[in-house]
Order: structure tokens, then C-alpha cells, then sequence
């Protein structure tokens, strides 16, 4: 713990910084996200149904994740100025 800090100073640092984290990740499906789907579409193969995810849905799963992320690390820092 940081010296002098009580937990309730802390934790909206802590929901920014996992808001980042969140965000980050999402960055990184958008950058790096083929080789993710086509490993899934090499796992679901062999399934029944011949199920593909699209070549759109990894980077608008990012996309998404950034958005969310970059939300909650919104609130974080808003609550610990306020």
C-alpha cells in the first residue's frame, strides 16, 4: 500500500488501472486479432455445423473491450477527483 493512503483513496486508481488493462487488451484484439480467429476457426472445424467467426468479429470484439475499458477507466479517474 502506498504510505498514508486508506483503501478508499486507492481504489479508483485501481478501477482506472483496470479499466486501462481492459482497454489495452482490446487494443491488442484489434492489432493482433487474426491469428486469434484463426486458431477459433481451426477449433471449430471439426465441429458439427461448420461455425466460422467472420473476419469482422475479433476487431469488434476489440473495439468493443476498448470502449468498455476505456469507460470504467473514466470512472475511476472522475471518481477520484471528485
Amino acid at each position: 500500500m502506498i504510505a498514508g493512503a486508506t483503501s478508499n483513496e486507492l481504489s479508483p486508481v485501481v478501477v482506472a488501472i483496470v479499466g486501462f488493462g481492459v482497454a489495452t487488451v482490446g487494443a491488442l484484439f484489434i492489432v493482433a486479432g487474426g491469428p486469434l480467429r484463426k486458431g477459433l476457426n481451426m477449433l471449430y472445424r471439426s465441429l458439427p455445423g461448420r461455425f466460422q467467426y467472420p473476419r469482422w468479429f475479433v476487431p469488434l470484439f476489440g473495439a468493443v473491450l476498448v470502449i468498455f475499458g476505456l469507460l470504467v477507466a473514466g470512472i475511476g479517474l472522475a471518481s477520484s477527483v471528485g
